[in-house]
């Protein structure tokens, strides 16, 4: 959803979201994710699922610590 009015964008649907980051910042994209911190997984869950399409790549960055 685009809004005119400068607020922010708003969506209801992760996969939306997702799709929205990539029209934003591209299908190249790197996403390292801290452990407990209370984010937002059903959206990195969206992004992932639209890494199995042979025009994305989203590497996977793990956090030992």
């Amino acid at each position: 959803m685009k809004r005119n009015d400068g607020s922010p964008d708003r969506f209801d649907d992760p996969d939306r979201v997702a799709d929205a980051i990539i029209d934003r910042v591209g299908k190249d994209i790197v996403l390292a994710l801290p452990l407990g911190l209370g984010k937002a997984n059903h959206v990195a869950n969206a992004l992932f699922a639209l890494n199995k399409t042979p025009t994305m790549r989203l590497p996977f960055v793990r956090s030992e610590t």
